[in-house]
């Protein structure tokens, strides 16, 4: 029988498929400001990702889709997010002691974020827009059992 393609082309369920994400909000007082703060921002996001990638035991997925952010009281800004999916693999090596094993799941992810936001900081026009422009990196996590496992 024939091999079908369909599901090739389905999108793929990145909002089911992690269970821990990173988000990435842009905002700028108005809409000229938020497209010379994108521009400036989004080719700036592949180190971040090289940042992610070097952290042991971390696979990233970013997705592919820029998704429009709302916050109650910035209505007036434009603002968009970006998600990147993070998928930790538990160590190979994991000790029996509940401590230390605690201490083996936490994983580390501030280093990549703030040499992302120091790198970003440094927009030669943020001189003109201070104060008229954000970035704000959160780690959000979907509760246990409300996410499929990474694949």
């Amino acid at each position: 029988s024939p091999i079908s393609w369909e599901p090739v082309f389905e999108p793929y369920p990145f909002e089911t498929r992690f269970r821990h994400k990173l988000q990435l909000d842009i905002l700028a007082k108005n809409a000229m400001i938020f497209r010379k703060w994108k521009r400036w921002i989004l080719p700036k996001i592949s180190l971040l990702l090289h940042g992610l990638e070097k952290i042991q035991n971390t696979h990233i997925r970013p997705c592919p889709e820029v998704k429009p952010f709302v916050d109650h009281d910035l209505v007036k800004w434009s603002a968009e997010s970006i998600f990147i999916g993070l998928h930790f693999k538990a160590p190979s090596q994991a000790n029996s002691e509940t401590q230390e094993n605690n201490a083996l799941r936490t994983i580390d992810l501030r280093p990549a974020a703030t040499t992302f936001i120091e790198i970003i900081n440094g927009w030669p026009e943020k001189v003109f827009y201070g104060g008229k422009v954000e970035v704000r990196v959160k780690h959000n996590q979907v509760p246990q059992g409300d996410a499929k496992s990474s694949g």
